[in-house]
């Protein structure tokens, strides 16, 4: 009886190399992402370092990866190129930061719509607790909203913090935006999870502006609530909010 262990299957190191290299590579492109919007980044050399093959998961100090930092200094063809690449649309940051978050902050419709179609998640939150839309709010990035909601995102969505992007743009003080998302669908009256509306919201924080201008929407909007209260009713969407219990929602079944 033969009791000679089986030869170990022999180590690729063609494979090694090839990683190796695409590691090293991986690293010079966030060197180079790094240093900013063009002309400090070489946008001829980023693309000379993709088509090397250099690898789009790598990571810098913070967290961040080729495509977050492309989303970041505006290289939105680089970034589509990463994206191309193989690029994680789930991938997070020391902050827990995914691309489509790097994209409300920043205001990269085009990428954005991207990600969503290779299936990222708006329910995805940073460390605080802020989504894409209430992200993309509170920075006031209008014509980015009006994009993605337009492209398939619900305007009313609440983040983890209890928040719809309606309510983060009234406690930033942005009438704009505010008025930019009840245009493209918002709920005026549809309350944080804490109870309050966003002209509420607004009031408390000493914008009396931006809850005036929330207000004189409702009358406008008035079918369009009646018909998406039915709607979440009708569907078992509906949240019942419990006043004083911010995270406390419950999911009305259908009738």
């Amino acid at each position: 009886m033969n009791n000679t262990p089986p030869a170990s299957p022999a180590f690729n190191t063609a494979a090694a190399d090839t990683r190796t290299a695409a590691v090293r590579l991986g690293q010079e492109l966030l060197e180079q992402l790094g240093q900013g919007r063009a002309p400090q980044a070489d946008l001829a050399k980023l693309k000379d370092l993709l088509a090397r093959g250099a690898s789009v998961q790598e990571k810098n100090t913070h967290g961040l990866t080729a495509l977050m930092l492309a989303i970041r200094y505006g290289h939105t063809e680089i970034a589509g190129k990463i994206l191309d690449a193989g690029a994680s649309v789930h991938a997070k940051d020391n902050q827990d930061n995914t691309p489509l978050l790097w994209c409300g902050y920043w205001g990269d419709s085009e990428i954005a719509l991207r990600l969503l179609r290779a299936g990222a998640r708006i329910d995805d939150c940073n460390s605080t607790g802020r989504n894409v839309l209430t992200q993309a709010a509170g920075r006031g990035n209008d014509d980015f909203l009006k994009a993605v909601i337009a492209g398939g995102l619900w305007a009313d969505h609440i983040d983890r913090r209890g928040d719809t992007a309606l309510c983060a743009a009234a406690a930033a003080g942005r009438k704009e935006t505010a008025l930019a998302l009840i245009e493209v669908g918002a709920n005026p009256i549809k309350p944080a999870r804490n109870g309050k509306t966003p002209a509420q919201i607004a009031r408390e924080k000493n914008y009396s502006t931006v809850a005036d201008a929330i207000e004189k929407t409702i009358e406008d909007c008035r079918e369009r609530i009646i018909l998406d209260d039915l709607r979440q009713i009708t569907e078992g969407t509906r949240e019942d909010v419990t006043v004083g219990k911010p995270m406390t929602v419950r999911k009305r079944r259908a009738p």
